[in-house]
């Protein structure tokens, strides 16, 4: 019970100081703004969007391993497959 608590308190930690980075505060949208506007002019994806693409990416790898998907030859022309997700439309 007590490694459950230590694990909340860690998580809960974690958890306010995410928070505390990307709160919406005056500093912060400035700063979101500017690094959108040099992504924007460098042609850059978004950090996040990068994370959840690479995760995502993992997830189908895994799932391909596992079976849970089929996987067959030329698999990567159906949309949402990890090769689909590397070409990325530039907006």
């Amino acid at each position: 019970m007590r490694v459950m608590r230590a694990c909340v308190r860690v998580l809960g930690r974690r958890w306010k100081e995410e928070r505390r980075r990307n709160f919406p505060s005056a500093a912060n949208v400035a700063r979101k703004e500017a690094e959108v506007k040099a992504r924007a002019e460098s042609g850059a994806l978004d950090p996040q969007r990068q994370e959840r693409l690479r995760r995502l990416r993992e997830v189908l790898a895994l799932q391909v391993r596992l079976r849970r998907i089929p996987h067959a030859k030329g698999a990567g022309a159906e949309r949402g497959s990890a090769t689909h997700l590397d070409r990325q439309a530039v907006p």
